[in-house]
């Protein structure tokens, strides 16, 4: 879904909620990731629910999903286009692969 078709369906209340979650970057940046460790460079993608069960991650103009760098940087975009409230799911020390992985 591209930033347009999202300010489109905030404005009709069409969106039943929003989740921001901490993924690795599609591409162009390193993934590194250490439990316990200052290290990330993990980013942060939006997924927007529409009734019960349809899912879309919030696009970038040039496709694939747009990502953030800073958990505070989106949180002033969501901000900005009228979203109070909305879900931060991150990565959980559980999934060993996400925490272990390090590409250089």
């Amino acid at each position: 879904m591209v930033e347009s078709a999202f300010r489109e369906l905030l404005s009709e209340n069409s969106i039943t909620d929003i989740t921001v979650e901490e993924a690795f970057p599609s591409k162009g940046k390193p993934a590194k990731k250490r439990v316990g460790g200052n290290a990330s460079n993990t980013v942060w993608i939006v997924k927007i629910r529409l009734g019960e069960d349809k899912v879309f991650l919030l696009e970038s103009a040039r496709g694939g999903a747009r990502e953030w760098a800073s958990l505070d940087n989106l949180n002033k975009w969501l901000t900005s286009h009228g979203v109070p409230k909305y879900l931060v799911s991150i990565s959980s020390p559980a999934n060993p692969l996400q925490y272990d992985l390090e590409l250089l």
